[in-house]
């Protein structure tokens, strides 16, 4: 499974030539997003020059993939990993601790969410 993150989307959806070859060479693979990418894409569009255009096209781009929702082991999972991300890399001190985010920190707020939107699956 390859779980497109909003780059990705983005690039396929402009007909990005690396992009759609590598999709290409995997076209017997499950291609999947997550509902965050779903709705930042939605917002780039909205905030375009062209948005019912613009809409038009991410809807079909969309149809072509699967999209995974967030569910509340996902946001658990979420949660545990921004709390350790903020224990390993935010400023000790509490005053400069309330004030940093996520994205201080060098991590985007929706990318934390996307990978543990898709299914686990453990073989042995």
């Amino acid at each position: 499974m390859y779980l497109l993150d909003t780059n990705h989307c983005s690039l396929a959806i402009l007909a990005n030539p690396n992009v759609l070859s590598h999709l290409a060479a995997i076209e017997n693979s499950l291609v999947s997003t997550c509902v965050i990418v779903q709705g930042e894409l939605v917002d780039m569009a909205e905030r375009s020059q062209n948005i019912e255009n613009n809409l038009a096209i991410i809807n079909n781009f969309m149809k072509g993939i699967q999209i995974h929702n967030i569910d509340e082991f996902t946001a658990t999972i979420y949660g545990q990993l921004k709390a350790a991300l903020f224990n390993k890399f935010a400023p000790k001190e509490k005053n400069k601790r309330r004030k940093t985010t996520i994205t201080d920190l060098g991590f985007g707020e929706n990318d934390i969410w996307i990978p543990h939107s898709a299914p686990i699956s453990i073989t042995e």
